[in-house]
């Protein structure tokens, strides 16, 4: 019996057992209705009940031109050739299927623009850009800087916090491929980092709040104060952002960075806020071997990528003083150890991260 005589479910309850790779590179080129069933949400949820669903690392550069791939433990492989965009911002957010894609994001020229990558068809496109800079007269668009705006996705939803004002916040409706102004944010955002932690987007080291935490709540859109840090930040000569990110750790807040312990000594040390008892605890795991320069999570796994040892002082090195190419190191849920997972060639230096499903 032809695999397409089955029924439907059967069908779904095989393909669900192939792995992504070959889902994605064999299967289809057979006939349309395979290619629509590897496509399909309802295989997305067969694999999902099944245990089968696959992960994997959205890796790419800065530069515009660059090489991205998708790299799993077994490998690598390159994605279809980004669209001019800088690989300023990057991170996962979910399609209207459900399906995880990638959003790619820069701030240049007064603009945000952006493009979305889904891992399964291998493709790329272009979302409508958002102008940070309206309703003023050319004359006074010179005076103005948006240097500060950040780009970020929570869900399916894609953010842009920051810009003319320091409290403008705009979000972006895949739906009518339009942008919205929000209400003003109650804190100055400018140069801001952000993770989605249990459905919230947790908003940290922006440039005039170091030690605070502001959290979005998407269900009744209105941010509130979070914890203070738990101890200060190494500033130094070149800022925090290059040591200081944050990841989601069994639902709950977890942040890495040089911290000043005791004043004026800093050390590479990872922090968990504990929502019910509404104080940090050390992170039970080790610090990575490298400074989390850029960091992801997926389905309880971490990542974090970077080039400078986390066991050396920060006054001890500079942001780009090393020759060293970045690593990426994974801790599996229960696990003590970060394993290394090798990055291809053409994503050796500065790169963007982030974790996806692939089906």
């Amino acid at each position: 019996m032809a695999l397409t005589a089955l029924p439907s479910d059967c069908l779904l309850a095989c393909l669900a057992r192939v792995p992504y790779a070959d889902l994605r590179n064999v299967i289809p080129s057979t006939c349309k209705s395979l290619r629509d069933a590897v496509t399909s949400a309802a295989l997305r949820k067969t694999r999902e009940a099944a245990g089968w669903t696959e992960w994997a690392v959205f890796a790419g550069r800065y530069a515009v031109g660059s090489q991205c791939f998708i790299i799993t433990a077994l490998g690598a492989r390159r994605t279809a050739r980004r669209p001019h965009v800088h690989g300023e911002f990057v991170t996962r957010f979910s399609l209207s299927s459900g399906q995880d894609a990638v959003i790619v994001m820069e701030n240049e020229n007064r603009s945000m623009r952006a493009c979305v990558f889904d891992p399964r068809q291998d493709c790329w496109h272009y979302i409508s850009p958002l102008f940070l800079v309206q309703n003023v007269g050319s004359q006074l668009q010179g005076n103005i800087s948006t240097e500060g705006a950040t780009g970020t996705a929570l869900g399916s939803s894609i953010m842009a916090l920051g810009g003319a004002s320091d409290r403008n916040f705009d979000l972006y409706d895949t739906s009518q491929n339009t942008w919205s102004r929000q209400l003003p944010l109650p804190f100055n955002s400018s140069y801001s980092q952000f993770v989605e932690v249990a459905g919230r987007l947790w908003c940290y080291a922006s440039n005039d709040h170091l030690q605070e935490t502001h959290i979005y709540d998407p269900e009744t859109r209105l941010w509130t104060a979070g914890p203070r840090l738990p101890f200060a930040l190494f500033q130094g000569g070149t800022g925090v952002h290059w040591h200081t990110n944050a990841l989601e750790v069994h639902g709950k807040f977890c942040i890495m960075a040089y911290f000043e312990l005791i004043p004026e000594t800093a050390s590479y040390s990872a922090f968990v806020w504990d929502p019910a008892r509404e104080s940090w605890d050390e992170a039970p795991f080790p610090v990575p071997p490298v400074v989390g320069f850029e960091c992801s999570h997926i389905d309880g796994h971490l990542i974090v990528s970077g080039h400078l040892p986390s066991d050396l002082g920060p006054d001890t090195m500079q942001l780009g003083a090393s020759d060293d190419d970045s690593r990426l190191f994974v801790l599996s849920p229960g696990s003590t150890e970060w394993a290394e997972w090798r990055l291809p060639d053409g994503v050796e230096r500065a790169t963007r991260i982030a974790a996806i499903r692939l089906g």
